[in-house]
């Protein structure tokens, strides 16, 4: 089996992908303790502020360290850079507010999971290939009517 498969897989039998960013290194780390004591084995990271990705590094290291079985991934990925960073670091699967062609195929080259995030019929279209096993849509101000998001929402192929 793929490693994109299995980490598809981790998800999908887990029912949901939580997600958070703190700016505080040591905060970031009490919630990875708290949500993998609590049952959760793949959780999501979310790129924004400064420190994301030093405090990313320091989790990688807990992880590694004392959550066996803990899946590990980053969000907010919006260039191919990025991307490449966070796989360094320790990622185990990208999440991108939209789909990032570059990422895209970066991920399906080197298996790696890939949830690209998709707001619109036409974003969904792109995710529509037997390489992408699941899509996301979130809710934001600017989301679709509820027609579209529920079309949207994670999509096994």
């Amino acid at each position: 089996m793929s490693k994109t498969k299995q980490i598809a897989d981790a998800i999908i039998e887990q029912g949901m992908l939580p997600l958070y960013f703190n700016a505080d290194e040591t905060v970031s780390v009490d919630i990875l303790r708290a949500v993998y004591r609590a049952g959760v084995k793949a959780l999501e990271y979310t790129n924004r502020g400064d420190a994301a990705l030093m405090n990313f590094k320091k989790m990688v290291a807990v992880r590694n360290a004392e959550m066996p079985g803990m899946l590990f991934g980053v969000g907010t990925v919006k260039n191919l850079q990025t991307a490449k960073d966070y796989l360094a670091a320790g990622a185990d699967f990208l999440v991108s507010p939209g789909f990032v062609k570059e990422v895209a195929d970066y991920a399906v080259a080197n298996d790696i999971f890939y949830a690209p995030g998709c707001m619109t019929p036409e974003s969904e279209r792109n995710t529509s290939n037997p390489s992408f096993l699941a899509s996301t849509a979130a809710p934001t101000p600017l989301s679709p009517p509820p027609s579209i998001t529920s079309l949207l929402l994670i999509e096994i192929l």
